[in-house]
């Protein structure tokens, strides 16, 4: 507000309140999930997150195909803040990584009482996300710096918190992650510089390449939530 005006953060807070709705909905589930856990046996556990780490990192990227809709949807309801659609693209990517850091990363670290390295590293991902808005709003004096230096961020602690997870349940090496991460740079990509008529079929080619490339780990995971429904 300081710097670039009430506008600018009127429309900015709309995309942040989107993305926070999200949030919600992602920690009720977390929430759930907490007190099962907790009464399964060391091996339940390391079945849950080998399938549910990748099941998500398969099936997560689909909220970016949401985003065409929602955004043609919000355009026409709001048309003075359809320029601000962009901002709502860049902090996409939180709805993905910081689900995933909810939902897998933060209930094993309180599953297996690691709180204090949750908050070791949520403090840290913190102080970086601070400095790098101080940077890019008095230094650079770009509102895109910002928030791309947060989702950055939050995709660190997303994969390195993926590593912990892992490496403590002796999982194996996540294949998928590589994909998973260009496939968000190119919908950001896209959502940036190009109009929806052509990001959409884009990313849409995409996203399909990126399932069929990991399609033998996609039947499994599939396989497994057909299972888990019965």
């Amino acid at each position: 507000d300081a710097e670039w005006g009430i506008s600018t953060f009127g429309k900015l807070s709309l995309s942040l309140s989107m993305v926070t709705f999200f949030f919600a909905f992602v920690d009720q589930a977390s929430l759930v999930l907490f007190p099962s856990l907790r009464q399964s046996d060391e091996q339940e556990v390391k079945s849950f997150f080998y399938g549910i780490r990748d099941a998500m990192g398969l099936l997560m990227p689909i909220v970016y195909l949401l985003y065409y809709p929602l955004v043609w949807f919000l355009s026409w309801l709001l048309p003075a803040y359809a320029s601000s659609m962009v901002y709502f693209a860049m902090l996409l990517p939180l709805c993905v990584f910081d689900g995933k850091m909810d939902i897998y990363c933060t209930t094993f670290f309180k599953v297996t009482r690691r709180e204090g390295l949750l908050l070791k590293i949520n403090i840290i991902s913190m102080a970086i996300s601070f400095v790098g808005a101080l940077v890019g709003t008095y230094v650079v004096k770009s509102v895109e710096v910002v928030l791309l230096w947060v989702v950055v961020v939050i995709i660190g602690r997303s994969y390195f918190s993926d590593s912990v997870v892992s490496g403590a349940l002796e999982l194996p090496k996540n294949g998928i992650a590589i994909g998973e991460l260009a496939i968000t740079a190119v919908f950001v990509a896209l959502a940036y510089y190009t109009p929806v008529y052509v990001s959409l079929p884009v990313y849409a080619v995409t996203y399909a390449a990126f399932l069929f490339l990991n399609r033998g780990r996609l039947g499994e995971v599939l396989g497994s939530m057909r299972k888990a429904v019965r």
